[in-house]
Parts: C-alpha cells; sequence; structure tokens
C-alpha cells in the first residue's frame, strides 16, 4: 500500500465480511511520523481534532490522541491535550485515549510522568474528562532489541497511578510475548 512514500489503502475495496461489531480506533496523529514522509499528518490541535471528527463520522468510536507543536515535535502539555479534545468533543464524544510517553519536565516513565501530565489534567476537568491512558508500548523484554521495554515496576506504578485517578489503563505491545508480562506484573 506504499509506494514512494504515498500511501493508497484508501484506493482498496473494503470486504463486508464482519458478523460482529466492530470497534474502530483512529490514531491520526501516529508515534514519530513526519510530514516529510506524510504530508498530511496532522500536527496541531485543529489538524488532529479534523481528522478525528472525519473518522468519528466515517464510523471510528475511539480516538487514540499524540499532541504535537506545529513543527511536529511531542507536546506533553496538559493545555495542548486539553485543546485538542474539546475542539474533538465540539462535534463527537468518542472514547479517548491519550498518550503519555514523551518527556515532560524531566521525567521520562513512572508515576512523575503521569502526575505532571494527567494530574494535571485531572485537576482542571475531573477524572472522567479522560477515557484511558495508553502506556508506553510493551516489547518483549526477553528481546534486547525490542524498543520501548518497560520494567515491572515502572509498570505497576502507571497502573496504580491511572487507578487512584479512576482512568482507566491501555496497553499496547510490539510482541505478543509482552501481553504475557502484563497478565504476570
Amino acid at each position: 500500500y506504499y509506494n514512494e512514500k504515498q500511501y493508497y489503502g484508501h484506493e482498496v475495496e473494503g470486504i463486508d465480511t464482519l458478523d460482529k461489531p466492530l470497534v474502530i480506533e483512529v490514531a491520526p496523529t501516529g508515534s514519530f511520523l513526519r510530514r516529510d514522509v506524510n504530508p498530511n499528518q496532522p500536527y496541531t490541535p485543529d489538524e488532529v481534532a479534523e481528522h478525528v471528527i472525519g473518522a468519528c463520522e466515517a464510523g471510528a468510536a475511539m480516538c487514540h490522541i499524540h499532541v504535537r507543536n506545529e513543527e511536529g515535535i511531542p507536546d506533553q502539555r496538559p493545555a495542548t491535550y486539553a485543546e485538542t479534545i474539546d475542539k474533538i468533543r465540539q462535534e463527537h464524544d468518542p472514547v479517548t485515549t491519550i498518550n503519555v510517553r514523551s518527556n515532560r519536565g524531566g521525567a521520562t516513565y513512572g508515576r512523575e510522568l503521569l502526575e505532571q501530565t494527567l494530574g494535571e489534567l485531572i485537576a482542571e476537568h475531573g477524572s472522567d474528562y479522560i477515557d484511558l491512558v495508553t502506556s508506553s508500548p510493551l516489547g518483549d523484554a526477553r528481546d534486547p532489541e525490542s524498543p520501548f521495554v518497560m520494567s515491572p515496576d515502572i509498570f505497576r506504578e502507571w497502573v496504580e497511578y491511572l487507578q487512584e485517578c479512576g482512568v482507566k489503563p491501555e496497553f499496547q505491545a510490539y510482541a505478543f510475548q509482552a501481553y504475557e508480562n502484563i497478565r504476570r506484573w
């Protein structure tokens, strides 16, 4: 579906074979793509909201939000999350997942990172403002080449803090073996 940095998946005919309901989650910003790879990559709250609203109108029920500044650099400021979420909710109210991963104010992983970002959002907007928070994607800890390997201690800190805040954790994994860690930890 990719050829010379162009995406052609939208030109493929759909297959009407689903017998059960399907939940569609849109992640318009993605994690690392920049406009030099995808010129349609949304960065600003207005651009992200426009993509999420369009996806909701097409049937998406969830949105997974990364926020960026105008140059595409990750921006973990609570005000940027709130601006983006509020713009989306002017038209739709999808289940909203925010991604808290980047360094903000010196915090890397663990409770401190969540307190700096999520804590501020909850203090200002209440614990029901965000439906889910995505952990750092879990790689397979047995594979030293795996990205984003999270330790059991940090994992537990995240889960405990999110539970204290009344926010559900969402877990991502780059390897199915990471789900073994989730169950075990």
